[in-house]
């Protein structure tokens, strides 16, 4: 797994606020600000791409960044002392992450890994503080995602505590399933289906 972490040749300032909007539109925490708004806060935010494989952010490490997923993918996940992984969610454009570590300034609580080419946009814990307080509708959006996680970590727990390992499959499958052309499909790697079960 390469790590991106301190990839600054990967990060691209100053892109052309013109492609600003349409690149914040992308991401759900932005959906409701107006366009001089949306500006605003591409001044203070730089894309950064990463290869698939690539670590974002390590579990247990400090953070003072926080992401947004323009295009790609990620697995969030959680790591033993014994070297063992457990994906706790999959996230994809629109989403977000790593904001736990700038509201609280605790460690990372998970690893983030790059599961396709990855187009991120960044932004640094002061702008992000400061971004958050001008733009309530932001907090109100976060709030909503923090609880939605919060949401799942339980029925994760609830599941491990209660359910069997058959049990935790189907749930696991009906969570990620998708409609599509042939009805409802999960498309995930068996590998990583073994382990978020």
């Amino acid at each position: 797994m390469a790590d991106a972490r301190g990839a600054s040749n990967s990060d691209t300032s100053g892109y052309a606020l013109s492609t600003a909007e349409r690149l914040l539109r992308r991401v759900s925490l932005f959906a409701d600000l107006d366009a001089e708004d949306v500006l605003a806060i591409a001044r203070v935010l730089r894309l950064r791409r990463v290869p698939r494989g690539a670590m974002i952010l390590g579990q247990d490490e400090p953070g003072d960044v926080a992401f947004m997923i323009v295009e790609g993918t990620v697995d969030v996940l959680l790591e033993s002392d014994d070297g063992r992984q457990f994906i706790v969610a999959q996230l994809g454009p629109g989403d977000h992450f790593g904001e736990m570590s700038l509201l609280d300034a605790e460690p990372r609580s998970a690893t983030v890994v790059a599961t396709a080419d990855t187009e991120l946009l960044v932004i640094h814990r002061d702008e992000f503080l400061r971004e958050l307080v001008r733009y309530p509708q932001m907090m109100l959006r976060m709030l909503v995602s923090l609880s939605r996680r919060l949401r799942r970590a339980d029925a994760q727990v609830a599941s491990l505590a209660f359910g069997n390992t058959a049990d935790r499959l189907a749930r696991l499958l009906l969570t990620n399933a998708r409609s599509g052309p042939r009805g409802l499909t999960v498309e995930v790697a068996q590998e990583e289906l073994a382990a978020m079960v």
